[in-house]
């Protein structure tokens, strides 16, 4: 019983796991036309957006330095669609650190097989065509909304405190601000004295004079 168990469940196992290709896939008749790389080419992966009608392009500008640049579509290229081409550097350094593999034909040419790594078949560049957003210009006179400050409301009380702090560090802080105000008030009331003493001042000695006079 064990082993007709075990039997079934490898069998399940290997029905499972055999592969089946998307429903949009073509199956291949032969491969005796794929094309052999050979000494002095280099192969390299363009990758497209969907949105990109390919038989609309003029040209595929190519900065080999890395730098993207505008693709010219037939027609003209309109706000809502800008092109440019640049080199994915995420895939520089080889296939060592691609997350990318080939499909490249079998020795006999009948079925495919991935490529390994090493000295094996890898892309030489990779480029990327990207939609660009276009921002539009913003007027910000128009939109922008003119502040207007929160009425503050007098007399409330704080009942919940951030972390780390308590009532006891607000009355700190009104017993600061009582300590300034009062010393405001006392300063105050020390300029209206001396004021009011320069004033008796000048008013005793206008009197002195006018008693000289006569």
């Amino acid at each position: 019983m064990g082993d007709s168990r075990a039997e079934s469940i490898d069998t399940q196992a290997s029905e499972s796991s055999i592969f089946s290709p998307p429903s949009d896939y073509k199956r291949v008749k032969h491969l005796k036309k794929f094309h052999k790389k050979k000494s002095g080419e280099q192969l390299w992966l363009i990758k497209l957006p969907r949105s990109l009608d390919v038989s609309k392009l003029k040209t595929l500008p190519l900065d080999l330095e890395g730098r993207e640049q505008p693709i010219p579509v037939e027609g003209g290229n309109d706000n809502d669609t800008q092109y440019s081409i640049g080199e994915d550097k995420t895939q520089r350094g080889g296939q060592d650190s691609s997350n990318l593999g080939l499909l490249v034909p079998e020795e006999n040419r009948e079925s495919l097989k991935v490529s390994g790594h090493g000295n094996s078949l890898k892309f030489d560049k990779i480029f990327s065509v990207r939609k660009n957003a276009q921002i539009p210009k913003i007027d910000y006179e128009k939109v922008t909304v003119p502040r207007s400050n929160v009425v503050k409301v007098e007399g409330l009380r704080t009942r919940h405190y951030a972390s780390g702090y308590g009532p006891e560090d607000e009355d700190k802080q009104e017993e600061a601000k009582e300590k300034d105000t009062s010393k405001e008030e006392h300063s105050e009331h020390k300029s209206k004295k001396h004021k009011k003493h320069s004033s008796d001042e000048e008013h005793s000695k206008k009197r002195s004079k006018k008693d000289k006079k006569k």
